[in-house]
C-alpha cells in the first residue's frame, strides 16, 4: 500500500499544481482583457479626436 499512498500524494500535488496554473492563467486573461479595454478606450478617444478635426476642417 505505500506505493498507492505515494501515487495519491503525487496526484494531489499534481492537481494542486494544475489548479495554481489555472488560477495564474485566469489572472493573466483578466489582465489581458483589462489592457484590451484600455486600448479600445484610447483608440476610441483618438478616433473621436480625428473625427472632430476632420469635421472642423
Amino acid at each position: 500500500m505505500p506505493q498507492n499512498d505515494s501515487s495519491i500524494r503525487d496526484n494531489d500535488e499534481l492537481q494542486d499544481h494544475l489548479v495554481a496554473k489555472k488560477e495564474g492563467l485566469n489572472s493573466l486573461c483578466h489582465e489581458a482583457n483589462a489592457l484590451g479595454e484600455r486600448l479600445r478606450s484610447k483608440f476610441t478617444a483618438v478616433g473621436d479626436d480625428i473625427d472632430q478635426v476632420i469635421c472642423e476642417n
